[in-house]
């Protein structure tokens, strides 16, 4: 008892003196009370608030360690904790410690800063996977918090569950009818998506007007009909007939825009029409002509017919034999590169797409295409390092950069 007492004298000096604004000398006196009774989680306490106060931040960490130690019940030392913790970036302690806030307040209000802070710094972290059970603590204490369904809603299509972000986000829509736009907006944007992924198109479309306003009018963009058009034309600039009739497909599905879709159909079918006689009438036109530069051109006419007919070896031969005659021909070096990338002789054609997108003079579009097949090769060699900075360069072209977008985002569907 008496060394208690002994202890607590000198507790009562440190407050004192801590009140006096003489951390120093308050700090002496709460060691010596320490020292008699290191198991007083009080006086570890304020011997971390001194050291606050004289902004030695590690110091004070240690001394709030040791109190929590002692009574890890504290509210009040886990809100110091969390604060030491966010000034020194420590992210992962100072989320323990706002849990431990959250479960020890008696206090809504409190309880409910605590975990949006969690949020917030995970958001920050781009860990948004790691939000969901402190989105649903939030909805536990009230389960209409349209900000939390919001983010529930955002997390929900991360994860490819589409139908709980739908939920999440009409739930919240529903309390907040009547409101403006500009609170709306970001609720529908997140339907759009689930939307979109649940290929619910008629609601969709309504979705779309609903958040087509601001900056989300360029975000929401990409679940349109209008977007995959583009995409659309970008594959079948780059002779990939196959990916650009799915595309537009999709886009049919979703409605709007149909005319264009259906001008950009019959060019597809177009191309898979019969040339055989195109062939036939440019070979007796090449073993006729004694002008080399018609010959050159004939055959790079040919090559393109061979390519229509997903001929590669025959693109590949006579691609080689018009740039005999024309060796700066990089259209034709190109159509050479994809009929190798094509008949799986992938490392052939990215050492000439490698090649031809360093040449100058090339308009940016002609180079954005360049590179966009050069990054899909890449893909296919599991070089994604490669593609990603290939990508990167397609995308300063005003409508490659959609197509980029449409390919990276096929590439995150399939790791869901």
């Amino acid at each position: 008892m008496a060394f208690a007492q002994n202890a607590l004298a000198y507790y009562v000096i440190g407050e004192k003196f801590r009140e006096h604004n003489e951390p120093l000398k308050a700090i002496d006196q709460y060691n010596k009370a320490i020292k008699i009774d290191p198991a007083n989680p009080q006086f570890h306490y304020q011997k971390g608030m001194c050291y606050l106060s004289l902004r030695q931040f590690e110091n004070a960490l240690n001394a709030f360690k040791v109190a929590e130690e002692y009574n890890p019940n504290s509210l009040e030392t886990h809100k110091r904790l969390y604060n030491i913790y966010m000034q020194k970036d420590y992210f992962d302690d100072a989320i323990y410690h706002l849990d431990r806030i959250f479960e020890l307040s008696p206090h809504e209000k409190i309880k409910i800063q605590a975990k949006y802070s969690i949020v917030s710094i995970l958001f920050k972290l781009e860990r948004l996977l790691d939000t969901e059970k402190h989105l649903l603590d939030l909805l536990k204490l009230n389960p209409i918090d349209t900000r939390a369904l919001f983010f529930c809603a955002k997390l929900y299509n991360e994860q490819g569950n589409y139908t709980k972000a739908k939920e999440a986000a009409l739930s919240a829509l529903q309390h907040l009818q009547g409101q403006n736009y500009k609170v709306t907006v970001p609720y529908y944007f997140e339907l759009c998506k689930s939307y979109y992924y649940l290929k619910e198109y008629n609601a969709l479309n309504e979705a779309i007007q609903r958040a087509s306003y601001g900056r989300y009018r360029e975000l929401v963009f990409p679940y349109t009909s209008m977007f995959k058009l583009q995409v659309a034309n970008c594959y079948y600039n780059t002779f990939d007939f196959k990916t650009a009739a799915i595309i537009l497909q999709e886009a049919l599905q979703q409605g709007g825009n149909e005319e264009a879709i259906y001008q950009l159909q019959l060019k597809i079918s177009g191309k898979k029409a019969d040339k055989s006689k195109l062939i036939e009438h440019c070979l007796i036109r090449i073993q006729e002509q004694p002008d080399t530069l018609r010959v050159a051109q004939y055959l790079a006419e040919l090559s393109n017919l061979y390519m229509d007919q997903g001929n590669y070896a025959k693109v590949i031969q006579t691609t080689e034999q018009c740039l005999k005659i024309t060796p700066d021909n990089y259209k034709l070096e190109y159509l050479k590169a994809i009929a190798f990338i094509q008949s799986n002789q992938r490392k052939q054609g990215i050492e000439i797409l490698e090649r031809i997108t360093t040449y100058r003079g090339l308009n940016v579009r002609t180079k954005a295409a360049f590179n966009f097949t050069l990054a899909q090769a890449y893909l296919l060699e599991k070089r994604k390092r490669e593609a990603d900075l290939r990508l990167l360069k397609a995308k300063i072209d005003t409508q490659f950069k959609y197509a980029v977008m449409y390919l990276q985002e096929q590439i995150t569907q399939q790791e869901l």
